[in-house]
């Protein structure tokens, strides 16, 4: 198909998926302030002001979004050309230690294009990529400016995760931020809770929709297919979503050649860290009151992120996955990136191999600053191990 096609196909396409998401921005900004003005916030002024800049800059930085993604089809219309070949998705269940390993594995290899926070948030298109890294170049030559500005206000701007998120918008990043122009990304339900539109997406929940999950991964791998035609095309695309952990069941329909590293952790462990997160970044948006009806959701979310993998992990291939408990990413690095390369071809520099033994000490050493109590939260030891699946017989593909 020539691009002058492709692009009279696409375009119509992507002016309906913009006016979609416009509509959907609108009946989230209605549902905010309809709460605001019901008394469900408790500190309505500070969330009333927060919200009075934070939905016009979203919703204005949508349409800059969607007139880019526009702008990619009229020039780079040839990204749709690129082949995504045996890509490497790490997985997990959230706070099972996806971050780290998603991070070691983006510097095992100079030949992985993985996205970085700056790039999931600021640049999903062709054009902007380009632009901003035109950008910086051009920032480099005058001595780095407005990359000192950018780090400043950065610092100033992530404070409030660095606990429970530690990094940088440098940083490789969950690219489930991709799908933030279609208002599909689930975790801005921490920000906006009052719209329960991004629940179509969560496992578990009653308005989970199949249609709303796939039209999201058709989108998503039209963004992966954008970066690796920037990164360059020859490189092995890398991703981490812990929020995939549950969609599992769809992704091999979309990428049948992937490669799958998934992440275990006791939900003894990963449900308090959630619900502590959740009630960190509520706090943040000053959003409090509705705490407890976001942990009824998350839980049963989380329940489904292990009900999936304990169901879908056995029906894939053994070369294409292999299981890593949060023990073995802790104490066991060394062998798990052996197993990467054995398992799953993986390739590792020799030069981060030579590293490796520094970075498994540094992670064995390791200790989170993110603080929270099991017993803090209404739950029951008996209930999550008898309403999750043992992790155990999930983890016998790992290493022994």
């Amino acid at each position: 198909m020539t691009g002058s096609r492709l692009r009279k196909c696409e375009i119509p396409h992507l002016i309906c998926l913009a006016v979609q998401s416009l509509c959907d921005g609108l009946r989230m900004g209605l549902a905010e302030i309809v709460a605001l003005f019901s008394g469900k916030y408790t500190r309505p002024i500070a969330r009333g002001i927060w919200l009075v800049f934070s939905l016009p800059l979203i919703l204005g930085w949508q349409g800059v979004n969607w007139i880019c993604f526009i702008l990619d089809e009229i020039f780079f219309s040839r990204y749709r050309q690129t082949s995504i070949v045996s890509p490497v998705f790490v997985l997990g269940p959230p706070r099972s230690g996806t971050t780290h390993l998603h991070r070691l594995l983006a510097e095992s290899a100079e030949d992985y294009a993985t996205a970085s926070a700056w790039e999931l948030l600021l640049a999903p298109s062709i054009v902007q990529k380009k632009g901003i890294r035109g950008l910086m170049k051009l920032d480099r030559r005058i001595g780095r400016p407005l990359y000192k500005s950018f780090i400043f206000l950065e610092g100033f701007l992530l404070k409030q995760f660095s606990d429970t998120h530690p990094g940088s918008l440098k940083d490789p990043e969950e690219d489930y931020f991709y799908l933030q122009p279609l208002l599909r990304c689930s975790g801005w339900m921490l920000a906006f809770p009052a719209w329960t539109g991004f629940r179509r997406l969560l496992p578990g929940c009653a308005e989970m929709s199949d249609s709303h999950r796939r039209e999201a991964l058709c989108f998503y791998r039209r963004s992966l297919k954008k970066q690796l035609f920037v990164h360059g095309e020859n490189k092995t695309l890398l991703s981490k979503n812990a929020s995939f952990s549950s969609w599992i069941d769809l992704l091999p329909d979309f990428f049948p050649d992937a490669r799958y590293v998934v992440c275990m952790r006791s939900p003894l462990e990963t449900v308090p860290s959630m619900l502590s997160t959740a009630d960190l970044a509520a706090k943040g948006f000053f959003a409090e009151s509705v705490t407890r009806e976001t942990h009824t959701v998350l839980l049963d979310c989380m329940r489904a992120h292990y009900q999936v993998l304990y169901t879908q992990v056995p029906t894939i291939a053994s070369h294409q996955m292999v299981v890593v408990s949060h023990h073995e990413l802790k104490r066991n690095v060394e062998a798990l990136f052996a197993l990467f390369q054995d398992q799953l071809g993986l390739r590792i520099s020799d030069e981060f191999l030579a590293e490796l033994p520094a970075k498994a000490e540094k992670s064995r050493a390791f200790v989170s600053r993110h603080r929270y109590q099991f017993e803090d939260y209404d739950l029951s030891e008996a209930e999550l191990l008898g309403t999750f699946p043992q992790t155990s017989s999930t983890l016998k593909r790992g290493v022994a």
